[in-house]
């Protein structure tokens, strides 16, 4: 068997290259709705989630345009009791990133995150 290497050029898209942070909240998130609320710096969204609906939320911020660190924060709330679930702070540094892999742009800076019930963790790819 032969193998034959692409000889087309490959698209070089803008899909996923908008710099923000990515908030995965499946951990911390059950079958009832709770109010979501996520931060890049002063940049927030405001979702009510459950398992199967807005497990990540994705927050724009084109300010970052170099490896940096940036503020984040999470509060999850009961809306009927308001308990509060979750209510975490911390900083994660964003990474530069190329949707369309090496050599292709564009490039963008981009950080994502996963929420649990031990606080916010950086993940290792945007």
């Amino acid at each position: 068997m032969t193998a034959l290497a692409c000889t087309t050029p490959r698209d070089c898209t803008a899909i996923g290259a908008e710099p923000g942070v990515t908030f995965y909240l499946r951990d911390v998130l059950t079958d009832r709705p709770a109010t979501v609320r996520v931060c890049v710096e002063a940049r927030c969204a405001v979702h009510r989630a459950k398992i199967g609906l807005w497990e990540m939320i994705f927050v724009p911020d084109s300010t970052l345009t170099g490896p940096e660190e940036v503020g984040v924060s999470v509060t999850v709330v009961r809306p009927l009791s308001q308990v509060t679930l979750v209510d975490e702070s911390g900083t994660v540094q964003a990474r530069r990133y190329q949707p369309n892999g090496p050599g292709c742009d564009p490039v963008v800076f981009a950080a994502s995150v996963e929420v649990s019930n031990d606080g916010i963790h950086q993940r290792p790819q945007p």
